[in-house]
């Protein structure tokens, strides 16, 4: 039995040993790239992306940051990506910018995943050369991924409160940017620098972002074996054990 005992063990230990597979997927947020829907009010809009044949939602939508509070904003398609325009935005800039409030887009997700991407084209706006430093937050929320979130004139406070984890990214004019972050959530927000340690003027449309997302370990075909033939092992150990235990038995 010791044997046995030994063997499932071992199967076990190479079904743990076996890594969770990760899979990428990539969301074209320009007009070119996946139809999406947009709601009554102008700031939601949704995709969906396939990988090997499983499939990833997101819902976008648009919101700024003013006088310490957030409020919802229209979020619009372009070529060049998904733009913002603010309640203040007299000029309808239509770019995810920090001029006056912070502009950004909340990005839901149907499961975790970790960002690893996206293009950020930026823009040149009031002489800032083209700046696109940016913001990332990542957080989970409870219920459905594509639920309506209550942020409408939430404190900044309480938004930032709602994330696990901030980055800062200075970018340089740089479209697309790789991420090394380590952290993982099904919401994210991507919005102009709300830090701006170099004071200019940052502006961009996100035209895509890239993530992964990390699948349930699942044995390889040879660790079943193992296992099968583990768990055979067991059972006939034990029916062995039964047909001993009656050959001993005297009746009186």
């Amino acid at each position: 039995m010791k044997t046995v005992y030994a063997a499932i063990a071992a199967t076990l230990s190479l079904a743990a040993a076996n890594p969770a597979q990760a899979t990428s997927f990539t969301f074209d947020l320009t007009n070119g790239g996946t139809t999406a829907t947009n709601n009554a009010a102008g700031n939601v809009r949704t995709y969906s992306a396939t990988t090997a044949g499983q499939t990833l939602g997101v819902k976008a939508t648009g919101w700024s940051i003013d006088d310490g509070r957030v409020y919802s904003a229209s979020l619009r398609s372009y070529s060049q990506g998904l733009g913002v325009t603010n309640r203040t935005d007299l000029l309808d800039l239509h770019t995810i910018d920090n001029i006056d409030s912070d502009d950004f887009v909340l990005l839901q997700f149907s499961q975790a995943v970790t960002l690893t991407s996206a293009v950020l084209n930026p823009y040149t706006l009031f002489l800032s050369l083209g700046d696109n430093d940016s913001t990332v937050k990542w957080g989970t929320m409870a219920g459905a991924w594509d639920q309506a979130l209550a942020l409408n004139g939430m404190s900044r406070t309480s938004f930032n409160g709602l994330f696990a984890g901030t980055v800062d990214i200075a970018s340089n004019g740089t479209a697309k940017q790789s991420f090394n972050i380590i952290g993982s959530g099904n919401m994210w927000m991507i919005g102009a620098s709300q830090a701006n340690p170099d004071i200019f003027v940052d502006g961009f449309k996100l035209a895509s972002v890239s993530v992964t997302t990390t699948a349930a370990a699942v044995p390889e075909p040879a660790t079943w074996a193992m296992m099968l033939l583990g768990f055979g092992m067991v059972d006939a150990a034990a029916r062995y054990r039964r047909r001993s235990t009656a050959a001993r038995v005297t009746i009186a």
